[in-house]
């Protein structure tokens, strides 16, 4: 339910957080005015016969999570009685450099209720990740933003780092060389008394490194669309980001091999290759599968609020999902 009050020159919307304030602001339980300032996480709002807004929202700690028990409280709000909320759109203050980027997305963690930002600075570049709770609001568009090729919404006309490369594919670089080329396949091979060893090569250093070791027992295995890494040693594992979730994903060259029509795995012991964390959010059968562009990646990575930028793991090893 949302409700327009100018207290903010816009709506009061579930899902929003602020700030209430003491003094003016009172209790939904004992209508005493409040003596000390909470912050909230909006899940209820009314308009009142005189105006007021009847809240409720879970109380939040400081730095923006939901506290332990996630316990919620009541309040009434006449005009003027909280901070204003910060919103996809909105311009704010950056903390750690006093810039003034554009929120481009929120998302929320799912372990603690974290509401996390993504920026866009007046620079075209952007970050992930920043806790909302840190931010402070500064103006408003008066047009909601559209969603852009980076999948995230802002000002078309503002620079993007982010669109200006969201179409471009995602690819396994060719490891001979000197070579900028793209791979397009990677090469398992077995030196005598040794482990298997696993290459990710062009067609053009394929050939001459097959016809350099041909007396080594070697395959050859396509890259399937999405693949980014693969595990250097073993039997030519392939490692994509699922664009509905943002964690790591497997395919096994047995599974390529047989041609699978939902190839992809969280792990060895996957059956079902069904993404958790998709079916979650969409509420219908979800299977993992490939970001293929780089917008796809960046912002499933993004949207699964936990280390998978820098340290790529599957659902079962994800930190923020650990209760």
């Amino acid at each position: 339910m949302t409700h327009n009050d100018s207290a903010d020159g816009g709506e009061l919307r579930v899902g929003d957080r602020i700030t209430v304030l003491p003094g003016q602001a009172r209790s939904g339980h004992t209508y005493r005015p409040l003596t000390c300032a909470v912050t909230i996480d909006v899940i209820h709002v009314r308009r009142d016969h005189d105006g007021s807004l009847d809240v409720e929202g879970v109380l939040l700690t400081a730095r923006g999570a939901w506290r332990a028990g996630v316990p919620t409280r009541s309040v009434i709000l006449p005009p003027g009685s909280y901070t204003t909320p910060r919103r996809v759109g909105d311009t704010v203050r950056y903390p750690e450099t006093g810039e003034t980027p554009a929120v481009t997305a929120i998302h929320l963690r799912p372990a603690d209720g974290t509401a996390l930002a993504d920026l866009l600075f007046t620079t075209g570049a952007t970050t992930s990740g920043v806790r909302l709770a840190e931010l402070e609001h500064l103006a408003r568009p008066q047009a909601a933003p559209t969603v852009q090729p980076c999948k995230r919404r802002h000002d078309p006309a503002l620079a993007c780092n982010r669109c200006a490369e969201a179409r471009e594919p995602v690819t396994t670089g060719c490891e001979g060389p000197l070579c900028r080329q793209t791979a397009n396949d990677l090469v398992v091979y077995r030196p005598e008394r040794a482990v298997a060893q696993v290459r990710a090569l062009c067609p053009a250093h394929r050939d001459a490194f097959t016809a350099r070791n041909q007396g080594a027992p070697m395959q050859v295995f396509p890259l399937a669309e999405g693949t980014h890494n693969y595990f250097a040693h073993g039997d030519g594992t392939q490692i994509a980001t699922c664009r509905h979730c943002g964690h790591a994903i497997y395919l096994y060259p047995k599974r390529a091999l047989r041609g699978a029509r939902e190839p992809w795995r969280d792990g060895e012991y996957d059956e079902t290759g069904r993404c958790t964390v998709g079916e979650e959010r969409q509420g219908i059968r979800v299977v993992h599968e490939p970001a293929v562009t780089l917008a796809e990646r960046d912002w499933a990575r993004a949207a699964s609020t936990c280390t998978t930028a820098a340290d790529p793991h599957p659902i079962a090893d994800c930190p923020a999902r650990r209760s």
